[in-house]
């Protein structure tokens, strides 16, 4: 199978690109079929993923959860296969289906895939995701993780953002309907899972399962 790797050059702090030789090391001890794509950003991701999608079977991400996103939007409801050899700060898809963090074990995964079919959560029936997407406190700390300045890395970047927001958020008003019934609330946050964890191993919704055939919901109350 042809394998086309998407590098985010920005994930792992910029170390992405530092590793590319060990993985094509690797890669290539294997006798296998790639090409190694360094992205220019979110778009190209995008636009790279599409102009190949006749050219290669397997669409790999070589970077974090950011990247997967993208590839996945263009690749749902395709008979192309995602992959991900983890590489960002979170990693929480990666954790949930069991891929390890390790480039060599991964790669060994590729030489002999065990392909799954995963659900997928829709927004406003436009945009997939593959984990969890929410809204209210857990947005606001997901925009501080990304954007900190801090020397901070992984789940410590998410604790420390939960940690700043909780000092000044205030509950929200939400809206949403369920089984054909709506409901209004005050809450935090709403958080509608695909997967158990987020923000780099939060489990928020621990019952979550991407084969089921259903999304968890959580609601959090101050």
């Amino acid at each position: 199978m042809k394998n086309l790797i998407i590098l985010n050059p920005a994930s792992f702090r910029g170390k992405t690109v530092e590793r590319k030789e060990e993985l094509e090391e690797l890669l290539k001890k294997l006798g296998m079929n790639y090409k190694i794509h360094i992205s220019k950003g979110t778009d190209d991701i995008t636009q790279t993923v599409r102009k190949n999608i006749d050219n290669f079977t397997n669409f790999i991400s070589f970077g974090g959860d950011g990247t997967l996103h993208y590839i996945a939007n263009v690749l749902a409801g395709t008979d192309k296969n995602v992959g991900c050899i983890p590489m960002g700060s979170g990693n929480d898809i990666a954790r949930n289906m069991q891929i390890p963090m390790d480039i060599e074990k991964c790669c060994l995964i590729l030489k002999n895939p065990k392909i799954k079919k995963i659900d997928l959560g829709l927004i406003n029936r436009k945009y997939y995701y593959l984990a969890i997407s929410g809204t209210g406190f857990d947005s606001v700390v997901n925009d501080l993780a990304n954007n900190t300045k801090f020397p901070l890395k992984g789940p410590a970047k998410y604790k420390y953002a939960v940690y700043k927001t909780l000092i000044t958020f205030r509950s929200k008003t939400f809206s949403f309907k369920y089984d054909g019934n709506e409901r209004n609330l005050d809450a935090m946050m709403l958080a509608v899972g695909n997967m158990t964890t987020y923000g780099g191993g939060m489990r928020i919704t621990p019952e979550a399962d991407p084969t089921d055939g259903i999304l968890d919901l959580c609601i959090i109350k101050r």
